[in-house]
């Protein structure tokens, strides 16, 4: 996918948004949006012995 077929991000923004360390959820939603992709954010509880996951919850789902 090229940099102009984002829709509602200026070339200049797309950069900035993709050099940031860090960005607000809201932000990521959006730029995925644009992207024609979800956002699904989930934590899982580990199992301490062997470092698996046992349970798992979503956090957040956007589409």
């Amino acid at each position: 996918m090229r940099q102009e077929d984002i829709t509602n991000f200026s070339q200049s923004g797309l950069s900035k948004l993709e050099s940031r360390k860090d960005m607000k959820i809201s932000t990521l939603i959006d730029y995925l949006d644009s992207l024609g992709m979800d956002l699904e954010i989930k934590a899982k509880v580990r199992n301490k012995k062997h470092g698996k996951s046992k349970k798992e919850f979503v956090l957040l789902k956007a589409s």
